[in-house]
C-alpha cells in the first residue's frame, strides 16, 4: 500500500516547499481552497515559482500526477 502525505500551505509560503523536502515530492498533494478572496492573482506566478527548482518529474509529481495517481485517473 502507497501512502500519501497531504500538504497545504499557500504558494506564497515556504512550508510547502519544507514540507515535501522532507516528505517527499512523491507523498506530496497540492490542494486548493478556490476561491478564496483574500489571495491576489497573483498565487499562480507563486507556484510556478515555488516548483520550479524541482526537477521535471517532482514538478509533476508535485502539480497533479501524484493526485490522478491516488484516484486513479490516469
Amino acid at each position: 500500500m502507497q501512502l500519501f502525505f497531504v500538504g497545504w500551505a499557500d504558494p506564497d509560503e515556504l512550508s510547502a516547499a519544507a514540507t515535501y523536502d522532507y516528505v517527499g515530492t512523491d507523498r506530496f498533494m497540492w490542494t486548493s481552497d478556490y476561491p478564496h478572496p483574500d489571495h491576489t492573482g497573483t498565487w499562480v506566478h507563486d507556484l510556478v515559482r515555488l516548483v520550479e527548482p524541482l526537477d521535471d518529474d517532482a514538478r509533476a509529481r508535485v502539480l497533479g500526477r501524484n493526485v490522478a495517481e491516488i484516484y486513479r485517473l490516469n
